[in-house]
């Protein structure tokens, strides 16, 4: 099967409840992606087009140039652009070893939430706690 494997997929919150051929549909849209150590992913304020989930390697988040964060094997960023018309990255991903990741553009997603409405339902759960993790008042 072309794609990320199915362990990865649905080791993503929002993607853990897939049947073995919603899998298969999905993982299709996935673009393979490898970087180098020092390499910039997504820079913060950039049009977000894509989710990435990360296969291998390490990553640093940052934000306004404070390091907040590393991101390894089994990580993804960007949800946000997958449902946001026009988002802005709100971080700057660049990559701190050699990486590999898969990346699915927002217009694939979209178009495979319109038959499967449920991922759509476990994607808003997902992002109110990570919203909660950033603002736990």
């Amino acid at each position: 099967m072309p794609g990320p494997p199915p362990a990865l997929l649905r080791g993503i919150p929002f993607l853990s409840g897939l049947s073995d051929a919603e899998v298969a549909t999905l993982a299709p849209g996935f673009v393979d992606r490898s970087y180098a150590a020092g390499d910039l992913i997504t820079g913060e304020g950039q049009q977000g087009l894509s989710f990435f989930i990360v296969e291998e390697g390490e990553a640093t988040v940052t934000r306004t140039g404070t390091d907040i964060a590393t991101l390894g094997a089994g990580s993804s960023f960007g949800e946000l652009s997958l449902f946001e018309r026009d988002a802005r990255r709100s971080a700057t991903i660049t990559a701190a070893t050699a990486m590999r990741c898969w990346s699915l553009p927002v217009w694939s997603f979209r178009s495979f939430v319109e038959g499967h409405p449920s991922v759509a339902w476990a994607l808003l759960e997902h992002l109110a706690e990570r919203i909660r993790e950033l603002d736990p008042s």
